[in-house]
């Protein structure tokens, strides 16, 4: 009995870190932006006047249980944004460059 417990709580704990569902409250130079963050499908949606909508049709989410980031992806392969599940940061890379521009700091809503 004792193992079939142990073996739920590991079940609960693992599918808890493999799909998980996050609000993001971030500081965008200023501009408050609340963001819905899913590891599952992966997705990332935006709250704008009381709706979720998404960021762009035209680009890729891709989610890395190595780096705990989603990545957001142009339709050329470029990683525009980094969304870091671990230390909750926003980060804005150049296209040009590969290299981070922006980091912004964000708090977890739910």
């Amino acid at each position: 009995m004792k193992k079939l417990l142990l073996l739920l709580f590991l079940f609960t704990l693992s599918s808890n870190a493999l799909a998980k569902v996050e609000i993001w409250k971030c500081d965008i130079l200023g501009t408050i932006e609340i963001y819905k963050i899913d590891t599952s499908i992966p997705m990332v949606s935006m709250r704008y006047q009381g709706e979720w909508g998404y960021l762009y049709d035209t680009v890729v989410y891709e989610y890395s249980e190595e780096h705990q980031s989603i990545f957001m992806k142009g339709s050329n392969g470029d990683i525009w944004q980094v969304f870091d599940l671990v230390l909750k940061h926003l980060l804005q890379i150049d296209t040009n460059t590969g290299e981070q521009s922006h980091q912004f700091n964000c708090e977890v809503l739910e």
